[in-house]
């Protein structure tokens, strides 16, 4: 094999490894679980592109895993006022001041827990610390906490106006046999830790994962929708927290937990389309 060769397939050996989020070399969570029986789901650490995520991704995280291992106890925030996470980390003084406009508009500091400082210093390559996860996880009781990032996320769309033929409603070509494409996606990067709370050990870390759905739309191009009919940005902010349970979820319990493809199309045309170099293919 000539140098070129080698370099083309580092290359590509390379680009599957980001794709697939670096999880073909982690071992599963499932040998933990049986050895610990209480464990905390932490709030997940968000940026400004997924902030909001924080407490709701727990939620669906701590639910689907729980459904796959019913001999386990899960704790995580719930509600407002079911929060032990977050009281835990208010105990131990992590919260950060940020600024909200109260309901008569007027701008004031509050206080909110954060997961940073124990996700950062988990996370840090150079750094095996896990002392303050341990420690939340011991406020509330539990034998493992898991905590994580979510991050990068980044919802776009494009416009295929190239147009495409439905010939199956009748002969010819005209306005309502002819269509448009739009394509809408969203893609996230998201990093998980698993800390044995009585040896305050990292005994999990899937290194990073990339989640990524995608949607297709036809509309006919006399069809004014096409210009504002889209998927939702909330609908689309759920559809992949979804998406990354599964995903998370089959990585950490493997067939107990069916996983999702990359990209994972969640909406696509009904009606067979055709160009003329063939039936179209979606991107």
């Amino acid at each position: 094999m000539n140098k070129r060769n080698i370099l083309l397939c580092l290359f590509v050996a390379g680009m599957v490894g980001i794709i697939s989020g670096c999880s073909k070399n982690v071992s599963e969570l499932s040998p933990q679980l049986k050895t610990h029986q209480r464990v905390a789901v932490a709030p997940f650490l968000t940026d400004k592109t997924s902030k909001g995520m924080e407490r709701r991704f727990a939620i669906d995280l701590a639910t689907r895993l729980s459904l796959a291992a019913k001999e386990n106890e899960w704790i995580y925030d719930q509600s407002a006022t079911l929060n032990p996470l977050s009281v835990a980390l208010t105990e131990l003084d992590q919260v950060e001041t940020i600024e909200k406009i109260n309901a008569s508009g007027e701008s004031e500091e509050i206080k909110v827990p954060t997961i940073k400082a124990a996700f950062e210093a988990a996370a840090d390559k150079d750094s095996e610390d896990a002392t303050l996860a341990a420690a939340v996880g011991e406020k509330v009781g539990a034998d493992l906490i898991l905590i994580g990032s979510i991050e990068k996320l980044k919802i776009d769309e494009e416009m295929d106006s190239r147009p495409a033929f439905d010939m199956s409603n009748q002969a010819g070509i005209s306005g309502t046999t002819r269509f448009v494409l739009v394509y809408q996606w969203a893609e996230v990067d998201m990093q998980v830790i698993a800390v044995d709370v009585k040896t305050k050990e990292i005994v999990w870390n899937n290194k990073g994962l990339k989640g990524y759905v995608k949607y297709c739309r036809e509309f006919q191009t006399q069809d004014p929708a096409k210009e504002y009919s889209r998927v939702s940005e909330e609908q689309i902010r759920a559809d992949l927290r979804k998406h990354m349970v599964s995903r998370l979820g089959n990585q950490m319990m493997g067939d107990l937990v069916r996983g999702r493809d990359i990209p994972d199309y969640l909406m696509k045309p009904s009606r067979r389309l055709i160009r003329a170099g063939g039936e179209v293919r979606l991107k």
